[in-house]
């Protein structure tokens, strides 16, 4: 399609947000009671794997151990947006969203509760892309073409940074970048 429109890197359509919300969520009541407890502190949505089912799922996804250097952040709130793992990251107080969120439209109202979203290369990013929720990704040493190299910003989504690995396997520098990145930010506010 970016050829039959020529579209190129300064033309991307990049108005945020280009979804909303949908006006019928299912699970509304239960996440918004979930979210409340939360109030006055930093939300922050993560998602540590993609689809077993994806042909580079291996590469995308990275142990939910390797968010462990992130408890340290202060006055934050975790929730997981992780489908159909048992394992959670060693967070502080993690609460799992993922019984709530039965399709896209329970996913987006939880997103639109989240003050940042940490993933990896999944469904999740696009949407809180989409959404224009902040969010960091996380990627591979090899990612998807859409990604693009050498980036740290994704033309599609202006509220997106990426953080790509230098060598393949390595989520724990990535990690470590997020980290020294978000503790920076806190230092400024």
């Amino acid at each position: 399609l970016p050829a039959v429109f020529q579209t190129n890197l300064q033309t991307v359509p990049a108005v945020i947000p280009y979804l909303d919300v949908p006006i019928v969520v299912p699970n509304r009541t239960r996440i918004a009671e979930i979210l409340a407890i939360s109030q006055g502190g930093v939300r922050i949505g993560v998602v540590w794997a993609g689809s077993p089912e994806h042909k580079k799922d291996a590469e995308r996804s990275m142990p939910a151990k390797a968010f462990g250097a992130l408890e340290s952040l202060p006055g934050v709130f975790w929730f997981s947006f992780q489908l159909g793992q048992a394992e959670q990251p060693p967070l502080p107080g993690v609460i799992p969203l993922a019984p709530m969120l039965s399709n896209f439209s329970d996913t987006a109202y939880a997103l639109s509760g989240m003050d940042l979203v940490i993933t990896v290369d999944t469904a999740i990013a696009h949407l809180a892309g989409a959404l224009g929720i902040p969010a960091l990704l996380l990627l591979p040493f090899h990612p998807d073409f859409r990604w693009m190299f050498q980036r740290e910003d994704s033309p599609w989504y202006p509220t997106l940074r990426i953080y790509r690995q230098s060598i393949p396997g390595d989520w724990g520098s990535v990690i470590q970048n997020v980290l020294g990145d978000l503790g920076r930010e806190q230092d400024e506010a």
